[in-house]
């Protein structure tokens, strides 16, 4: 019986052979037949059906997660989501042996303690605690660590010359190096750090900060780039005067020149993404500029000049300080489709109009069930609005299953697949948290492409065939930004390849031909300790560049709001959610429209029609 109520957050297979561990997440249907066969084939050893494991994870309304591992025939229905009483039944145990393990925010829990309800303090483990990054480093240090890292790079991510050449990183590195000083600092190596992000940019590459919270600068006035201009973005109350105004230098130097500075320090986006990097530069430009740049090293005070000609003063000082003096509240913004205790949130717009905000694709199956129901109900709503802005993404197989249900007809996409540079004995590996050098990272569902040398893994994709997207299905609008990534740029992207749907909002920062998030390297640097998360697989969904998502781009907005001081103030609420209800009642409206002009033509005709066969008795 369950020995706590919850939800099922997991369930996987699991097997271990030699001290590892073989798992894959459970699905309805799974045979486990083959997934012993497919498991053996990758583990290079014999594992039966019978030594597979299963286990079922219960979270509970506290936030512990309460493990159980042997189960089999299970009674409950096997999908995550569901929600599990105390004492139920979960069915039977594989073995004599059912194993409980208790977590908590990362942390182990007795079982014992948990169970009998006598939990303290001294019943937690930390986890390992991770070496801290080295604050003082020689130059010949940052230059191993550099180095490093670059070889990595190109060792473990797949097809990387596309993103930047080995000269330009060549000729970046020394720019780079020819200016450190004998010995780096903290802010050294995170000017440093963030160069090179900004370098090997993607969207799942970055780096942990080495920076404390109270060392960074908070000034109390700062500009950014709005559209082709820098403007005054924020500003305390004594200083409000100037926000929207126009600046045209800081410290005597061109504000263009100081936007060109920094977005050498902008990464986390793919290719040839543009908002991304643009909408960066509204928020974090006088952060940049404080941080970064060579005048800034002692005094982070600065001076703006104002298109009026007025100079205006920043005075900048580190640590936490009140937010609350600085205008405009940037609060609402910065919560834009977030749903705290939740990851997404369905609202009315009105009777024919529904509002999903989906703030992650990491889904309970039962979760998707839920939404999927709501996307697809012709005879109730006409429209249906999904908010994806500020997600970041998650299961790829959550989109799938959306796309699916949301496009109805799909074929088989042949050209589908993954790719690897390697299935393992990775060199970058010794530096490795998550993989021990020796570590296979894929199976024989990976094979050597004699053309490229690449490892690729061909799977049968399914895309949905636009012209079979059903005329009753709901009106689907999808609004994205900047903050859109992953997962759900892919589902944005191959929803309007399919022509079911359209898009307003910004560019997102996730390319849709390059997304890289199914394994990653988790690299620390040997000197610095600085770690990087690197991306070891390229997932490929189509090859198709010539349509609505041109290649190194996220998918284009039908509609483009470009960001404005406005949309971040929330002064006129929230801008983009209200276009695009203004976009599903034009097409509500507008049936509404022609029927009543209609009617009103009808009505004028027969009232004609009456005067003329009435006119002698009128007169």
């Amino acid at each position: 019986v369950s020995p706590a109520g919850g939800v099922i957050d997991d369930l996987n297979y699991g097997c271990e052979i030699d001290g590892k561990i073989y798992s894959e997440a459970f699905r309805p249907g799974m045979n486990c037949d083959s997934l012993a066969e497919r498991m053996s084939e990758f583990a290079g050893e014999k594992i039966r059906p019978s030594d597979l494991r299963l286990t079922l994870t219960l979270l509970d309304k506290k936030g512990y997660k309460v493990s159980m591992e042997g189960l089999s025939d299970l009674a409950v229905a096997p999908r995550t989501g569901l929600r599990v009483v105390k004492g139920e039944v979960l069915g039977k145990v594989a073995d004599s042996l059912l194993e409980i393990a208790v977590t908590r925010d990362g942390r182990t829990i007795s079982a014992i303690d948990y169970l009998n309800n006598t939990l303290s303090a001294a019943t937690m483990t930390n986890p390992d605690t991770p070496i801290s990054a080295a604050k003082v480093l020689t130059c010949g240090q940052m230059r191993d660590d550099i180095a490093a890292l670059v070889e990595a790079y190109k060792e473990c991510f797949p097809l990387w010359e596309e993103h930047v050449s080995s000269e330009t990183i060549d000729k970046k590195v020394e720019e780079i190096t020819a200016s450190m000083p004998d010995t780096l600092s903290a802010y050294d190596t995170e000017a440093i750090m963030a160069r090179m992000n900004a370098l090997l940019h993607d969207s799942h590459i970055f780096y942990e900060s080495v920076m404390a919270e109270s060392e960074v600068w908070r000034p109390d006035i700062e500009f950014g780039l709005e559209g082709a201009k820098v403007i005054v973005t924020m500003a305390s109350r004594e200083k409000s005067e100037y926000l929207q105004a126009e600046v045209k230098e800081i410290d005597g130097l061109v504000a263009d020149s100081i936007v060109r500075f920094a977005r050498k320090y902008i990464g986390g986006y793919d290719l040839k993404v543009k908002d991304y990097v643009d909408n960066m530069l509204f928020g974090a430009l006088t952060h940049i500029y404080c941080t970064y740049h060579p005048a800034k090293k002692s005094n982070k005070s600065f001076i703006i000049t104002l298109a009026s000609g007025k100079q205006v003063e920043g005075s900048a000082r580190t640590g936490i300080h009140d937010k609350t003096i600085m205008m405009p509240d940037r609060t609402a913004f910065l919560s834009v489709n977030r749903h705290p205790g939740r990851k997404y949130a369905v609202e009315g717009v009105c009777d024919s109009i529904v509002y999903i905000g989906l703030s992650d694709f990491d889904l309970y199956e039962t979760d998707v069930d839920s939404l999927v129901g709501v996307m697809t109900e012709p005879e109730r709503y006409s429209a249906v609005i999904v908010d994806l802005r500020n997600n970041p993404g998650g299961s790829s197989e959550v989109a799938d299953r959306m796309l699916e249900a949301l496009c109805g007809d799909v074929f088989p996409w042949p050209d589908q697949c993954r790719i690897m540079s390697k299935q393992g004995g990775f060199e970058a590996f010794a530096n490795s948290l998550n993989y021990a050098p020796d570590s296979p990272v894929a199976g024989p569902e990976y094979t050597l492409d004699s053309v490229s040398q690449l490892y690729i893994n061909s799977r049968v994709g399914r895309m949905a065939i636009g012209a079979n997207s059903g005329a009753t299905r709901p009106r689907i609008i999808l609004i994205t930004n900047e903050g859109t990534g992953s997962a759900a740029s892919y589902f944005a992207s191959a929803l309007r390849r399919a022509g079911r749907a359209e898009i307003i909002g910004r560019e997102p920062r996730t390319a849709y031909h390059l997304i890289t998030a199914v394994k990653e390297c988790c690299l620390r640097l040997p000197n610095s300790g600085v770690v990087w998360h690197l991306p070891l697989v390229r997932e490929v969904f189509d090859s198709d560049t010539a349509g609505v998502v041109p290649y190194g781009r996220g998918i284009l907005p039908d509609v483009h709001i470009p960001l404005t001081y406005r949309e971040v103030s929330f002064v006129d609420g929230d801008i983009m959610k209200g276009k695009a209800i203004g976009m599903a009642s034009d097409s509500k409206g507008g049936g509404r429209s022609s029927m009543v002009g209609l009617v009103a033509v009808v009505a004028i005709v027969c009232g004609w029609l009456w005067r003329r066969r009435h006119k002698g008795a009128v007169r």
